[in-house]
């Protein structure tokens, strides 16, 4: 997917997001997402890895963790199962690891949780993990599930007590005995 323009637009071009979208279908499964871009004048090469769960339908379970760079419009081109699409909106992940603090007063997260029907609603605890010892806690309600079991869940977390440093950010979630969890790895930076 190259991306050029005029040589004085560099440093706009530079500063700015470029968002490419290419749905695609995966079977239930763990996976490793690869993006990588590439500067096609020097050649330098840059990838970033993150983990990516799909789970079968009907299944009680929990999603990967996004971290999310904004909440936008969802348009009438984003389909009604896009992953990312929250009733009208639609999620923008944040990819440009690691997170600056200067410029990110709260970190943002998603995830989808799926209950499992006629049983008491899940209850999740999300967890801030620095050197395998937790930092921060937080209880947050879930909102009701789908006809589909599936709960959609946007959290925002405040910063101001994480310093600088590698983190994991856990979402652990309990239906009745049942229990799963995710981790994603978080870098904060000044």
């Amino acid at each position: 997917y190259p991306f050029e323009g005029p040589l004085d637009k560099l440093d706009q071009i530079k500063r700015g997001n470029l968002i490419f979208r290419r749905p695609f279908a995966l079977t239930p499964g763990e996976y490793t997402l690869e993006s990588v871009a590439q500067d096609r004048d020097s050649g330098r090469t840059s990838v970033v890895r993150q983990p990516l769960r799909v789970l079968p339908a009907d299944v009680f379970g929990v999603s990967s963790i996004t971290l999310v760079r904004r909440l936008e419009p969802a348009g009438p081109d984003l389909a009604l199962d896009d992953p990312f699409r929250l009733d009208r909106m639609r999620i923008v992940p944040n990819l440009d690891l690691p997170v600056s603090l200067a410029t990110n007063a709260q970190l943002s997260l998603y995830l989808v949780a799926y209950a499992r029907p006629g049983t008491a609603p899940p209850k999740m605890m999300i967890e801030f993990l620095r050197d395998d010892r937790i930092v921060a806690r937080a209880k947050p309600e879930l909102p009701a599930p789908d006809a589909e079991g599936r709960i959609p869940y946007v959290g925002t977390f405040p910063t101001a007590t994480l310093p600088p440093g590698k983190y994991s950010v856990r979402a652990v979630v309990q239906q009745g005995d049942l229990v799963t969890e995710t981790e994603s790895p978080v870098t904060l930076v000044p």
